[in-house]
């Protein structure tokens, strides 16, 4: 029979003081992983400064310091919230990263569902947070959801004769900004740009993306979901103007503009406006019963395809618009040419069908393949293309010459 041994107190000491000393190791290297970037990372929380922004002044330093560094690691940011307000000069391969998961809409509880929010109160033009000049290549920044609270705030300013080259921007979310890339009188030009990920844009107070160049993916791998401010009247704005952006595919995008804002303008020429493709986007007002007032999609210059694209509840009083020309349907085309293939369409509901779908003042026009929707009223016929010379016009049957 086995005998009763009992423990040494000795044995019960080492146990105790292993158990103990485990205790704070296990806590020590816990602390060791949250302060330790994954391959390739900074983070910022661990440069001094008494502000985010001071933080992010040393981190920006720290990264592009040639002697101590053979490459330039992202910074990134902890699921936190964070508060910028001092504009940065722009560099090549600047990256800034948040916690890649997540979709970044600060709309909703207050940016809760975000897993890092920042709020950016800089200005708009020379004092946006991002000031570019020249050419500048690979920046990335991705998995932010950004919000401004001041009204004046635009994420990048990159004026002409710079350029933009490379770069990714990566799941995005901007709330409240005035301008997002460029601005109605300096416009961002960007080549070889991917916007990727999911992105939201609302509710936006001017117009957000003011953006020319060449050989883009926006949105291709991704999705775009831009609106206005319920309280700041459009006057008839553009969300987003694009200017001589050629060879540039575009989509899907969902853009509503309601409230008096416009959805879409669309300039350039035959040298740098060639090429620009629009795939799966849709332009309406909020709903049949809460329209747009006048044109969704305006191009007055450019050769643009656009295709399987979705149109709605627009013209419910174009004058309000203030556009010059007037507003005159809910596509308009003042120059250029363009291809509309698998165009979906849909009326307010105060809209009668008499109102054209296309109004076509100048440049060559070729429409084929669309369909209509019935929320804002059945159809008797089928849709209105409104041409006056000089303008070409080349229909198929589903439309209607007016």
């Amino acid at each position: 029979m086995a005998m009763y041994r009992r423990p040494c107190h000795f044995t019960s000491f080492v146990i105790i003081t292993f158990t103990f000393l485990s205790f704070f190791l296990i806590d020590d290297i816990l602390s060791q992983q949250q302060d330790t970037a994954p391959p390739g990372t900074v983070l910022l929380d661990n440069y001094a400064g008494s502000s985010d922004d001071d933080k992010l002044t040393n981190a920006l330093a720290d990264v592009v310091s040639s002697s101590s560094r053979s490459f330039i690691p992202a910074i990134m940011l902890s699921g936190r919230g964070y508060t910028f307000t001092k504009t940065r000069q722009a560099f090549s391969g600047l990256k800034i990263v948040g916690p890649p998961a997540g979709y970044f809409n600060s709309e909703l509880v207050n940016g809760k569902y975000n897993s890092v929010k920042v709020t950016l109160n800089c200005g708009s033009g020379n004092s946006s947070w991002f000031v570019g000049s020249g050419a500048i290549y690979d920046v990335y920044i991705s998995h932010i959801g950004f919000v401004s609270t001041n009204g004046q705030t635009q994420f990048w300013h990159h004026p002409l004769p710079g350029t933009l080259y490379a770069c990714t921007f990566e799941t995005l979310g901007f709330y409240g900004f005035k301008h997002v890339f460029g601005n109605p009188i300096a416009k961002t030009a960007i080549t070889q740009i991917n916007f990727i990920g999911q992105w939201t844009v609302v509710p936006a107070l001017d117009v957000q993306f003011s953006i020319g160049g060449s050989d883009n993916e926006l949105w291709t791998a991704g999705y775009l979901n831009i609106g206005p401010s319920s309280s700041v009247p459009g006057e008839g704005r553009y969300l987003m103007q694009f200017s001589d952006l050629g060879k540039t595919n575009v989509g899907p995008i969902y853009i509503t503009a309601n409230n008096g804002w416009a959805g879409i303008l669309i300039a350039g020429d035959d040298s740098y406006g060639v090429g620009l493709s629009f795939t799966g986007c849709r332009f309406e007002g909020m709903n049949p019963s809460n329209p747009s007032n006048g044109a969704l999609v305006v191009q007055t210059g450019g050769k643009v395809i656009y295709r399987d694209i979705w149109t709605a509840y627009g013209m419910a009083d174009p004058m309000a618009n203030k556009h010059s020309p007037p507003d005159q349907a809910m596509i308009m085309i003042l120059g250029g040419e363009s291809l509309w293939d698998g165009l979906t369409y849909d009326r307010a509901a105060s809209v009668n069908q008499s109102v054209p779908l296309f109004y076509v003042a100048a440049g060559k026009v070729h429409i084929r393949n669309v369909f209509t929707g019935a929320k804002g009223g059945a159809w008797s016929g089928l849709p209105l293309v409104r041409a006056v010379s000089p303008a070409v016009v080349n229909l198929d049957d589903t439309v209607t010459k007016a």
